[in-house]
């Protein structure tokens, strides 16, 4: 006994139809096999997506975080104790709420990450002084490690 299946997958705008002959139990599995194969592809395809998102917004998010702690020092009497003892503060405050991924050094280099990327953009010829506290648009393909590495070069 021969019977059909229909399968629809949605990609995009298209979408993909396939006929699954079904005669055995064994040529049942197969077919089974073939679509879980593409589920499951669906699946982690759409998880790593979500991995680079979060990394991409956390990078922003940390420029952001440096870009707050600058100015904010820069309003302060001794700028560098003063910074020590806000961002330590911060951190404290952070790490209570959040937990991991936000100690002093994190920080720090939140900091020091966005007074190098704001180097960068003076040479890239800025033209407001608006766009250069506008958040810029980082890589996916870079998590925050890197550009910590990056900008201690």
């Amino acid at each position: 006994m021969l019977c059909y299946i229909r399968i629809r997958w949605a990609l995009g705008e298209k979408i993909i139809e396939n006929n699954l002959a079904i005669g055995k139990s064994s040529d049942l599995n197969n077919n089974i096999d073939i679509l879980y194969r593409r589920v499951e592809t669906h699946v982690n395809n759409a998880k790593i997506s979500i991995v680079k998102s979060i990394n991409t917004e956390m990078v922003k998010a940390y420029w952001l975080i440096g870009r707050d702690l600058v100015i904010h020092e820069q309003e302060g009497e001794d700028r560098a104790e003063y910074g020590k003892s806000i961002i330590k503060e911060v951190s404290k405050r952070l790490q209570k709420e959040y937990g991991r991924g936000f100690s002093a050094r994190t920080l720090f280099d939140a900091r020091k990450f966005y007074i190098k990327y704001q180097k960068i953009s003076e040479v890239r010829k800025v033209q407001t002084v608006s766009a250069q506290f506008k958040c810029p648009e980082f890589s996916n393909k870079l998590s925050w490690s890197h550009y910590i590495e990056l900008i201690n070069i």
